[in-house]
């Protein structure tokens, strides 16, 4: 089962409760999605996660977005700005490798592997990262640009069929 949690550090959630009232210490695994900087509470929730023993990956979104700005406002190419952002994080958190994700692009850096590594089962039907997705199915507004990314159909190397539908695995 896939959950999407709020974030953590606002006032309906504060920090300091977050773990312990969202029972993240009892889940299998947390993926703790970040976009532009990373900040404290994705440091202390990692913190948090260690000292419980969660395991969790860590998701940078957006980063075709900071790679076009930083061409834009500095010249920098890909390259560079892909350095900046994976030594930022690995500063934070050097025991994880982070999964660098497009905003629009699923083809594009670290989702291929992102997918595979969290849903292992599930393989597509054809080589194409597109393969084994119902594209009559559509994702409502409210939920993540992450859980939108693995919504349709997915087979797994047994012949089983899996449905993926809003927050629902069926």
């Amino acid at each position: 089962r896939l959950l999407d949690s709020p974030g953590a550090g606002t006032e309906l959630f504060p920090l300091e409760t977050y773990i312990a009232r969202m029972g993240l210490r009892y889940l299998d695994m947390v993926i703790i999605v970040t976009a532009c900087r990373f900040t404290q509470t994705e440091v202390k929730l990692m913190e948090e996660l260690l000292e419980h023993k969660v395991p969790f990956l860590l998701v940078r979104t957006k980063v075709d977005i900071d790679v076009w700005n930083n061409r834009q406002d500095n010249g920098h190419d890909e390259k560079r700005t892909l350095h900046q952002i994976l030594s930022e994080l690995k500063r934070n958190c050097p025991s994880t490798q982070p999964y660098l994700l497009s905003l629009r692009d699923i083809t594009a850096y670290d989702f291929p592997k992102f997918l595979s590594d969290v849903f292992p089962c599930l393989q597509q039907e054809r080589s194409n990262v597109h393969a084994g997705w119902d594209d009559a199915w559509t994702m409502p507004v409210v939920h993540s640009a992450p859980v939108a990314l693995i919504q349709g159909r997915w087979h797994d190397g047994m012949g089983a069929s899996y449905f993926v539908q809003g927050l629902e695995v069926h």
